[in-house]
């Protein structure tokens, strides 16, 4: 083996004197082999040597496992004759010694050796100079580097052979998620690697919802000091998540340090990526030391396959000499397998008839006059055809498998997940991109199907910092000492609410305890300050509370704040703990009755038909009656009389007269079942005119209230003031405010007229409270029209928004919040709603139906009577007598045309049996005849300074750029205040649009010791010279605006104009104001395309926006590419475009475009500040086909004052270059100001830039790094929404999809869907695993009746909730036959023995009061006993049913052991078992309706359930679909359906009722047996009156026994001398015998005795 071994050792002189040695003596081609042939060396086809250069910092962690891996892999190759048989491989190594301009010299040191391939470097900075070199030079670069930008396009002959970091960082995203944290901190090298790394970590975050809350980035080889500073600023934040993203040389001291800060300790999370493992494995035996630092950190490691290959390399490597590292990190394996690519790929290329041939680079020929000698670059000609082939190579290595993707990239990368803990490290899992994070090993679950979804995500368990298993939450508050700082409203009315305290914490009230309640389910303790919002005087402004929140004053707000639009967009809101909405409030009046009132129940219209139907039934029922029944027949008037009679009588049941025909029956029957109805009706109306209080007010709803012009009152403070003026459009002037409750009352009560407000406008809660307090003075009406709730509000992105939403969803779980609002504001009920007078009258459209079934009746009833009267009168003959006479064979048919009218009359008024007779006996005498019908320094006061300058010079911002710092060079030259005894001199290198020509051109201008350099424009030059100008010191005035370059990795590099990171922000803030959420980013894949794209990312990401596709392309991509890239961009839903390109190829895309159709109606095309600097260098201005094809474009560009100076200086510029451009871009200033500004360095020293500039500048570059504005240019601006619309989309149906859509139909933008049903129709699908769907990002978002609860609101978004729902328990009830005495259960016992005794008391006073009168109640004792319980008990005529069931709530029910049903995919299951802790054997799952309603009616000991537990929408569907007929709903409805028909009329809500059946049968399906039960409570003043009746009764029928004596064998004169006998001497015989007397009797004695004593009296005045 034959190694070129180049290192770096002694002093920068030394190393500067190397590399213009090295550059200046002429190179020798090495070729043993070879021939030179002109520029050209050409080797045969197989070349006894080949050289492959090794790039690496040899004593780095990376670069001693990789220098023994190659060494290793160089002799195993030379020593394999299978593979490049007669070619010797051998290897040039040059050590870059950490640093960019170093490996930048080696690398082109390097070059010059004619090497096929080259291994390293292993740092992404010089990977990124060193890839243009090798794209030049077509050399295969295979390399270490892993930053994720080196995958791009740009840079087609990089190849890497080791993982890429985007792989390692969605690793740790999924990492993140496992654990569901959703901020982390990021800290990391200020350098290409760790920034792209952590850019497309953020990304990944993203996509997880999760994301890096701070940056913490440091410059390479930053002191110690600084670094530890760093880490005591991120100490103070909230997020405990650490991913650690350094160099393995450095990163052990970040955690030293980290340990002594007390930052390894519980609840923090370290994270470090491959770094550390590739530490600890170039140890042979890690200290305690270091793993006492490291206890509890989690790393990433590259997966290598334990394979007896990788064991024998290990052994191979181990008994090595030489060795320079005790371990071997996994570097070492890609090392040695890189060296086997290259020489696989080389046999490959050789036995395929490739040569191995170099040629001199044309563009490197006019550069030969610079010491440098770039002409010793040399092209590999064959190496486009090497680089297929090394993407072509597959083989198994030490290191895995060896194989290329389309994307460049190593198939399967995978991580071995490690953690640090106890004496060593162990692995907990791994990761891979074919199935995510598993316990199970890379290789075995590839040979599976891929699975990454949620569930299969495991991994073991981990000891984190502070030797604790126990997963750390990933956050605390802020360790500044401060605790939460709560804003609290400190109001003035409604202090029930929310309130000021006397007692800690300060503030009480329902919304303090629901908050308080809810921070104690978190899992860890919340501190927090209560500050009260509000001078106490007045009630605060809500939205200037949330305002307040937003700009960071507060950090959240606790209160009874409303959930709008307005305040959404500034703050997050947790889930609603208390439903809202704006309610009407009036006052009302009682209304007096009407003598007229018994008219009121039904309207005129439904009073004549009515009437009308009573006689038409009457005289139905007479047609078909008065021929059979004698009690309808008489002379006419008799009849009519009869019909009037019997039509009315009806009403009210009292015909008497007997109906007898089967016709007659039916319509009877049917009429009185209309008549029953309609009495019920009647009945109830005209008691709800006449008992109900009947209320008034002249505003009926928000409608009538609208309409109006008085004043409307609104609460202080209210969100309602700003919808009724901006949404109702209600006239500010109309609003009035009021300040609690008792103005409320007071401007009611006062009304308009007075000074008052005609209505109150304002929340429901509030309303129903004020209600309350106010004994129900006042009602609402209408319904609510908005529909909102109540949350507590956070700081936008604050974790405490979704943890406390899953808090108070656990509350209303377990019911805690019913109680707390139960403790608050659990008071009187004032539901009611306005009882309107109409709405009490029963219109023709609730009854036209039973009159329709009527009217059909009876018209069939006459139908068939008549047609039986017809085929009678057919055969009828008049004559009854002639047929004695003379029987003739067979007598015709009646004519019906001789037949008069009279006749018929007369036929159809004969008696039915006088026709059957006739009938009878003539078919008798005629037998034989009768037929039958059938859906970038200076020495002191030098004569000349050089200022270099880089540019482009035939491009846009050249052309502008160098005649305006020519024009500055001379102004300086001429103005004597500045650099009098020195004049400034330019030194011009064009780049020449070539980054590898940049290099060379940088570099070559560096030889001519400038003191500066202005330049270049292109921001991956600028990347690649910033490395240069740092080691040479020399600064470079850039106009590149990669927002990367602003980094402290480049303190030399100073920008003469604002950076992209403004730009950036710019779009951000114009797409956020037209209310935009989605873009499309197109650009072109370089630094300066790459990295402004990636901060408008994250400036969108800040505005609630995001880039939906990025859409790249290479520099110098063809026409054609671009157009297909903009096809597939078309098919995408956004129509917002961002273009983002190099000036001098931008119009040519919307050519394109434009072709393409993309610059019409709909579209939105952003460009940034290239497309004005194209146009304001047009001469003499835009031509009409731009102007045509940049219709509607919005572009931003520089912003620059006006003043006279540009002015002048403009002018200045034209007259002096007469071939310049008409009109000059932003470039032309800035280049002007940039050579002043190094003139001023250049004389003062100082690189203090912003103190020292002229009062001249053009720029105001001193105010421009902080300052930068843009100006939005376009040539005409429309206001478009950003997304297309596709036409046809597949339509569901349901009420889901309908509030979906009508929602959507809400949005300032259209939103294309495509339904996807989800399931296969069988069975309902499981709604957990659709949410997981969701969460995998399979579908985008779920519309359905899906219940928001805590498992689910853990991974996915819910919007608010559009119905409400809860869980509910059905049971079946039964009418109660099983037992014979279910006709007690309606009373208690003491009500039966009550009504039971008075029954019979009341039969015994009837009977004393009526026997003497009433035949009916005379008889023998026997017989007047059993009449007085005949008349008792004959007055009770009522029967009740009762329903019943074992089950009656969920407390029996979970007691119970019977089996229990449940929907199919209900989330109830898990909360039965989970929640309720129900066995899983009890539950039965139920498909459909049927399957319900049949599990019901079977019950559990024929395979059915006891009961079902249900979500209440559908519980409320499924009875109000099967008409609560499971297992005897129905019955119960129609039992109370009288009561229940007057108690909805007493509530005025019968007419909703009707209209809303659903509600009705609902309410009816509720039976409680205990409620059923009536005590005696409830009719006791019933009894006293009839008792007092009954007594007063008496009194006045025993008054007559004082005048009457019974009959006894007495004198005359025994009589005369007492007139009035003596009670008490009275016999009970006496009594009984004068109780028994008839009447007649009793006044026939009292008259005879009367009489005697009348004459008794005469005779005594005689004598």
């Amino acid at each position: 083996m034959e190694v070129h071994l180049f290192t770096r050792h002694g002093s920068m002189v030394m190393v500067l004197f190397l590399f213009v040695f090295c550059f200046w003596i002429p190179v020798e081609v090495v070729g043993r082999t070879g021939a030179t042939i002109g520029n050209a060396t050409v080797s045969s086809s197989s070349p006894r040597v080949l050289k492959i250069g090794v790039l690496f910092t040899l004593n780095s962690v990376i670069g001693r496992s990789a220098k023994a891996g190659v060494l290793a892999a160089i002799d195993d190759v030379n020593a394999n004759k299978s593979i490049l048989r007669s070619t010797k491989l051998e290897i040039m190594l040059h050590d870059t010694n950490c640093s960019g301009f170093l490996g930048t010299v080696e690398a082109l040191q390097l070059m010059e050796n004619e090497v096929v391939a080259a291994i390293g470097p292993q740092s992404s900075g010089i990977a990124h100079v060193i890839s243009h070199v090798a794209n030049e030079l077509h050399m295969p670069l295979l390399s270490f580097a892993t930053d994720p930008a080196l995958v791009s396009l740009q840079y087609p002959y990089f190849i890497r052979t080791t993982p890429d970091d985007y792989f390692q960082m969605y690793a740790i995203a999924d990492l993140v998620d496992h654990y569901r944290w959703r901020e982390v901190i990021a800290i990391f090298v200020d350098d290409d690697n760790g920034r792209n790394g952590i850019s497309v970590l953020g990304d990944a975050l993203a996509k997880k919802r999760a994301k890096i809350s701070y940056k913490a980035a440091f410059p390479p080889g930053a002191p110690m000091s600084n670094i530890s500073d760093l880490l005591n600023q991120v100490n103070l934040m909230e997020s405990r998540v650490y991913v650690l993203h350094v160099n393995p040389d450095s990163g052990l001291s970040i955690f030293a340090l980290a340990k002594k800060i007390g930052m390894m300790t519980s609840g923090y999370v370290w994270i470090a990526t491959d770094w550390l493992p590739s530490v600890l494995d170039s140890m042979e035996q890690v200290n305690t030391d270091t793993l006492n630092i490291l206890q509890g950190v989690v790393a990433l490691r590259h997966h290598t396959p334990d394979t007896d290959l990788k064991k024998s390399f290990i052994s191979n490597l181990k008994s090595r000499k030489n060795n320079e590292t005790a371990g071997f990190n996994s570097h070492a394996f890609y090392a040695y397998d890189s060296v086997w690519l290259a020489a696989r790929a080389l046999d490959t290329f050789l036995n395929e008839g490739g040569n191995i041939s170099f040629s001199s680079d044309p563009k490197l020929q006019d550069t030969n006059s610079s010491m440098l000698h770039f002409s010793a670059l040399r092209v590999f000609d064959g190496g486009d055809k090497f680089l297929q082939t090394i993407l072509k190579t597959n083989f198994t290595g030490v290191s895995g498998p060896v194989q290329f993707g389309m994307d460049k990239n190593l198939i399967h990368p995978a991580y071995d997940i490690m953690n640090i803990g106890g004496f060593g490290t162990r692995r907990i899992g791994y990761w891979s991109n074919y199935s995510g994070l598993s316990v199970i090993a890379p290789e075995i679950l590839y040979l599976k199907p891929p699975n990454a979804s949620a569930s299969n995500q495991h991994l073991y368990s981990v000891i984190w910092p502070g030797e604790t298993t126990v997963t750390p939450r990933g956050w605390v508050f802020p360790n500044n000492g401060k605790p939460l700082r709560i804003a609290v409203p400190n109001r003035v009315s409604y202090l029930e609410f929310v309130g000021k305290d006397k007692n800690p914490p300060g503030v009480k009230g329902y919304c303090i305890d629901v908050f308080e309640a809810a921070i104690k389910l978190l899992p860890y303790p919340v501190p927090t300050e209560y500050i009260l919002y509000g001078h106490g005087d007045r009630n605060p402004s809500y939205d200037d509370l949330a305002y307040q929140v937003a700009q960071n004053n507060f950090d959240a707000v606790v209160g009874d704040i409303t959930i709008v639009t307005n305040r959404t967009r500034i703050v997050d809101f947790t889930q609603p703990y208390m439903e809202s909405g704006l309610v009407v409030v009036v006052p009302v009046k009682e209304i007096k009755s009407s003598p007229w009132s018994f008219l009121k129940p039904f309207t005129t219209k439904m009073w004549l038909v009515t009437g009308a139907f009573f006689l038409f039934v009457g005289a139905v029922v007479w047609i078909l009656e008065h021929r059979h029944n004698e009690e309808f027949r008489g002379p006419p008037r008799k009849q009519i009389i009869t019909v009037c009679w019997f039509s009315f009588s009806t009403m009210f049941f009292s015909h008497r007269e007997n109906t007898v025909s089967a016709l007659g029956r039916l319509v009877l029957l049917i009429w009185l079942w209309v008549v029953l109805i309609i009495n019920s009706s009647y009945t109830a109306s005209l008691t709800s005119i006449l008992t109900v209080q009947q209320l008034s007010s002249q505003i009926e709803g928000i409608d009538s209230l609208i309409s109006g012009t008085q004043p409307i009152g609104i609460q202080e403070g209210s969100f309602a003031k700003k919808y009724l003026t901006d949404e109702l459009n209600i006239a500010p002037s109309r609003i009035v405010t009021l300040k609690n409750m008792e103005a409320y009352v007071d401007a009611l009560e006062r009304g308009p007229r007075n000074g008052g407000v005609v209505a109150i406008v304002d929340e429901l809660p509030y309303i129903q409270l004020f209600m309350s307090n106010t004994n129900c003075k006042f009602r609402t009406v209408g319904q609510e029209f908005t529909k909102s709730g109540w949350g507590f509000a956070f700081q936008r992105d604050s974790p405490l928004a979704v943890d406390l939403s899953t808090a108070i969803l656990q509350l209303s779980e377990n019911g805690e919040l019913q109680k707390i609002h139960d403790k608050w504001l659990l008071k009187r009920d004032c539901t009611a709603q306005l009882n309107v007078e109409d709405s009490n009258k029963l219109s023709l459209s609730s009854f036209w139906g039973l009159f329709l079934i009527c009217g059909i009746a009876c018209f069939l009833s006459l139908v068939v009577f008549f047609v039986r009267v017809f085929c009678q009168y057919t055969r009828f003959s008049p004559d009854p007598e002639q047929v004695d006479v003379e029987i003739q064979p067979r007598p015709p048919r009646r004519n019906l045309k001789s037949t008069s009218f009279k006749d018929l009359m007369e036929f159809v008024d004969t008696k039915e049996k006088e026709i059957k007779e006739r009938l009878r006996n003539s078919k008798r005498r005629r037998s034989q005849s009768l037929d039958e019908q059938s859906n970038s320094i200076v020495d002191p006061k030098p004569n000349v300074l050089r200022i270099g300058a880089l540019f482009t010079v035939n491009s846009v911002i050249g052309r502008t750029a160098r005649p305006a710092i020519l024009d500055a060079i001379d102004d300086v030259n001429a103005n004597t205040s500045i650099l009098p005894y020195t004049k400034l001199e330019l030194v011009l290198h064009d780049t020449d649009c070539s980054r590898f020509l940049g290099i060379a051109e940088a570099l070559q201008l560096m030889e001519n010791d400038v003191v500066a350099v202005i330049g270049p424009q292109s921001s991956g030059i600028a990347h690649l010279i910033s490395n240069v100008v740092n080691e040479l010191h020399v600064p470079l005035l850039s106009f590149a605006t990669d927002p990367s370059l602003s980094s402290l990795q480049y303190p030399y590099f100073i920008r003469t104009m604002p950076s992209d990171c403004f730009q950036m922000y710019a779009i951000a803030e114009l797409v956020d104001y037209y209310q935009w959420r989605e873009v499309i980013a197109i650009y072109v894949d370089d630094d300066n395309g790459r990295n402004g794209i990636s901060v408008l990312g994250n400036a969108l990401a800040k505005k609630r926006a995001k880039i939906s596709y990025k859409a790249a392309f290479p520099p110098g991509a063809a026409m054609s590419d671009i157009s297909d890239l903009l096809n597939h961009v078309n098919l995408m839903e956004s129509r917002i475009y961002v273009l983002h390109v190099n000036p001098d190829s931008g119009l040519s895309i919307f050519d394109i475009a434009n072709k393409l159709g993309m610059i019409s109606s709909g579209y939105m095309w952003i460009a940034t500040d290239w497309l004005p600097s194209v146009l304001d260098s047009m001469e003499p201005a835009v031509n009409d086909d731009t102007t045509n094809l940049l219709q509607g474009v919005v572009a931003l560009r520089h912003h620059t004052p006006d003043t006279d100076f540009k002015k002048s200086f403009i002018s200045q510029l034209k007259s002096r270059y007469k071939n310049l451009t008409a009109r000059i871009n932003s470039y032309a200033l800035y280049g002007y100001d940039s050579v002043w500004l190094a003139a001023h360095f250049s004389m003062l020293f100082s690189m203090k830039v912003e103190t020292y500039l002229s009062p001249l500048t053009l720029s105001c570059m001193a105010q421009m790094q902080a300052c930068s504005t843009f100006l939005c240019f376009a040539c005409l601006i429309k206001c478009l929404t950003g997304y297309a619309t596709p036409r046809l989309f597949l339509r569901r149906r349901g009420y889901c999809i309908d509030v979906f859509e009508a929602a959507i139909n809400l949005l300032p933008y259209p939103v294309p869907q495509q339904y996807i049903l989800y399931g296969d129709g069988d069975s309902n699908p499981d709604y957990s695993d659709l949410v997981n769907q969701v969460a995998q990002n399979k579908f985008d978002v779920v519309v359905a009746d899906i219940t928001i609860v805590t498992s689910r609101v853990k991974i996915v978004d819910f919007t608010q909730p559009f119905m409400e729902s809860g869980l509910v328990v059905l049971v079946a009830v039964n009418e109660n036959k099983s037992s014979p005495w279910s006709f007690l259960h309606p009373f208690t016992a003491e009500m039966w023995l009550v009504i039971g005794a008075l029954f019979l008391f009341v039969g015994f006073f009837v009977w004393i009061l009526e026997h003497r009168h009433n035949e009916e109640f005379r008889g023998s004792p026997s017989e007047q006993v059993v009449t007085v319980c005949w008349i008792s008990f004959s007055t009770m005529f009522f029967s009740h049913t009762s329903l019943t069931s074992i089950i009656v709530g969920i407390d029996s029910l979970i007691s119970s052991t019977q089996p229990i049903g449940i929907q199919e995919g209900s989330f109830a299951r898990k909360y039965l078992i989970n929640e309720l802790k129900i066995s899983p054997s009890r539950i039965v799952t139920l498909k459909d309706q049927d399957a319900c309603l049949n599990a019901l009616q079977r019950r559990p000991k024929d395979g059915g359930v006891m009961a079902i537990v249900d979500e209440l929408p559908y519980i409320q569907l499924f009875m109000s679909n099967t008409n609560c007929i499971s297992g005897g709903f129905i019955l119960l409805l129609l039992m109370i359906y009288q009561q229940q028909f007057f108690d909805s009329r007493k509530m005025g809500s019968w007419k909703r009722s009707m209209t809303n059946g659903f509600q009705t049968r609902i309410a009816l399906c509720n039976s409680d047996e205990n409620s059923n039960q009536l005590s005696l409570r409830s009719f006791w003043g019933l009894f006293l009156v009839c008792g007092i009746a009954c007594f007063l009764a008496l009194i006045v029928f025993f008054c007559q026994y004082s005048k009457f004596r019974p009959k006894a064998k007495q004198s005359d004169d025994e009589e005369i001398q007492s007139t009035r006998p003596k009670i008490k001497i009275a016999s009970f015989k006496d009594l009984i015998e004068f109780v028994d007397k008839r009447e007649a009797e009793i006044k026939e004695i009292l008259k005879h005795k009367s009489d005697k004593s009348a004459s008794l009296v005469v005779n005594q005045s005689n004598s």
